[in-house]
C-alpha cells in the first residue's frame, strides 16, 4: 500500500481530473492527423464519470467514518 499522504494526493478530484487531461493532451498529439473531434466528446464524459465517481467514493467514505470512526484518514 502507498503512504497516506501520496494516497491521499491521489484520490483528490483535482489530480484524477488533471491525470485525465494529461492522457488526453498525449493522446491527441499521437494521433493529431483528424484534429480529434469525437475525443473531445470522450474527454468530456470521461471527466464526468470522473467526478460523479469521485461524489460517491466521498459520500461513501463520510458514511463509513461515521460508522468506524478509527479509519478516518490521519492529519498530515
Amino acid at each position: 500500500m502507498q503512504d497516506n499522504a501520496s494516497y491521499r494526493i491521489k484520490n483528490t478530484l483535482s489530480y484524477k481530473l488533471g491525470l485525465a487531461l494529461i492522457n488526453f493532451n498525449k493522446k491527441i498529439n499521437n494521433n493529431s492527423i483528424l484534429g480529434g473531434g469525437i475525443e473531445y466528446l470522450k474527454l468530456i464524459k470521461e471527466l464526468y464519470i470522473l467526478k460523479r465517481t469521485h461524489q460517491k467514493q466521498k459520500i461513501l467514505y463520510k458514511q463509513i467514518t461515521q460508522i468506524f470512526p478509527e479509519l478516518t484518514y490521519t492529519p498530515l
